[in-house]
């Protein structure tokens, strides 16, 4: 077993002018700890987007009961604890699959400016195995900060359909606890980490016994329904389609444009006027990336 150094852990923060802060998120208990770059400072971004009312709004997912206060007050405590970078609680998006919540992710991502991270719970389950061997098995939360050098990304951690075993839910929950976030040890790489920043928003197709105890540590769990008018409905993908051109220099994803095209032929091409043209734009789109113009 790995027994941390004596004394406590002192998470720095550096601000130099208009530079966006930066902290320490690697604290090495070993001398041949890997600290994957992050013990030096690490920029915390997303200060741009603090004003409440402007994120909720900009959002234009109204759609997700709840997502415009939640964004809302997140921001507010951020400003009030005097933090210039971007940071929500833990989300969980609970619904079918197809209805926005990967949108979500990537829209608050895009708006804030900070990097998004993907991952699946499986991997959660494959580090639990792993747990006590002596392969070591990076966190998610860590490798996503070692990846866009940033303290703070957005983690979107996709359940899937199989619940998380009982080690991994363990194990998430603790990554998400406020109280042991900003020094959490892992012992398999000798490093205690500050994960105090990192914003998760999980998705999920049910609840379950994790997503109860996310709630119970300070997260919030809201659902994603499917709208029976087709206003309504063609309003999302009208959003999901500016979030699938919301890349770098307006580039589009086209396999995300290829998935509204799938819905739009599904749901909206018989007799609906607007779904028809809502198509050809968004078949358009994905002719004109795939062509790379």
């Amino acid at each position: 077993m790995i027994t941390p150094r004596s004394g406590a852990v002192a998470t720095e923060t550096f601000v130099i002018g208009d530079v966006e802060p930066s902290i320490r998120i690697a604290f090495p208990t070993t001398a041949d700890a890997p600290t994957l770059g992050l013990d030096q400072p690490t920029r915390l971004s997303g200060g741009a987007a603090l004003t409440p009312d402007a994120l909720s709004s900009a959002t234009g997912l109204d759609h997700v009961p709840g997502l415009r206060s939640f964004l809302a007050e997140a921001c507010r405590s951020q400003a009030a604890a005097g933090r210039s970078w971007f940071r929500h609680p833990p989300l969980v998006l609970v619904g079918a699959a197809g209805f926005g919540r990967g949108h979500v992710a990537r829209r608050i991502a895009h708006l804030t400016g900070v990097p998004l991270v993907e991952a699946c719970g499986s991997e959660l389950n494959d580090a639990g195995e792993r747990e006590g061997r002596s392969t070591r098995c990076i966190p998610i939360p860590v490798l996503a900060m070692a990846l866009t050098r940033c303290a703070n990304p957005i983690v979107l951690l996709d359940l899937g359909e199989k619940p998380l075993d009982p080690l991994a839910s363990r194990r998430l929950v603790e990554m998400l606890d406020p109280v042991r976030t900003g020094r959490w040890l892992d012992e398999g790489l000798g490093c205690v980490f500050d994960l105090s920043n990192v914003s998760w928003i999980v998705q999920a197709s049910e609840t379950s016994h994790s997503i109860a105890a996310i709630e119970a540590h300070g997260g919030r769990a809201i659902a994603t329904v499917r709208c029976a008018d087709t206003r309504e409905e063609l309003r999302r993908l009208s959003i999901a389609q500016q979030v699938a051109c919301d890349g770098e220099g307006g580039a589009s994803d086209p396999h995300m444009v290829g998935n509204i095209v799938s819905r739009l032929r599904r749901h909206f091409m018989d007799d609906v006027p607007t779904g028809r043209a809502l198509f050809d734009h968004a078949f358009a789109l994905r002719d004109r990336a795939g062509s790379g113009e």
